[in-house]
């Protein structure tokens, strides 16, 4: 009989590389800022989507007013909501306490994603990060903007409960920073 040497890594050693490599590459992106730069675009595409969404919505359906934007538990959500009064005009305070009045909710992202919005008065630019809610039933931190149906314009923005004039929204962390400007 012939002496055979074992000239190959065995499955065991290769899989033991392979999750050690996963590990470390996994280390590198968080370390890098790229997982967070990844976390930053994905809830700004999130945001873009559910705008467009409830923009498209109030301008097909009869009962769609717009669409509100808030955090809630460390987490930021974007509310498709339809107006208080279905033969009125949409209101600038929406109410989504009640659940009939929310037709999608979707979740953004997380801390330390921040989101803040930036509005124009007389003396010059305010910037106001959307901070922590504590209930639903209480939301008191809330960027809602109310659509046009025959434009699709915007046709009100209220922050925190007041009509505002908006300039621009800023999605980011540390690393990285996304502006919508309207």
């Amino acid at each position: 009989m012939a002496n055979k040497k074992n000239q190959g890594f065995s499955l065991a050693e290769l899989i033991i590389v392979i999750a050690v490599i996963a590990i470390l590459g996994t280390g590198l992106l968080q370390i890098s800022g790229v997982w967070d730069g990844w976390r930053v675009t994905k809830c700004s595409e999130l945001m873009e989507s559910t705008w467009n969404k409830a923009k498209m919505q109030a301008l097909s359906k009869g009962n769609v007013a717009g669409v509100e934007f808030y955090q809630l538990k460390g987490t930021y959500y974007a509310a498709i909501v339809t107006e208080i009064d279905k033969t009125k005009e949409p209101t600038s305070v929406f109410d989504l306490s009640s659940p009939d009045r929310v037709l999608e909710t979707v979740e953004l992202g997380k801390s330390p994603i921040t989101m803040t919005v930036t509005l124009k008065n007389v003396d010059g630019e305010t910037t106001l990060t959307l901070t922590d809610n504590s209930s639903i039933s209480s939301l008191k931190n809330v960027a809602a903007f109310a659509f046009n149906r025959s434009s699709g314009a915007i046709k009100s923005v209220t922050l925190n409960g007041k009509d505002s004039n908006f300039t621009r929204m800023t999605i980011g962390n540390s690393r990285k920073m996304l502006n919508y400007s309207i």
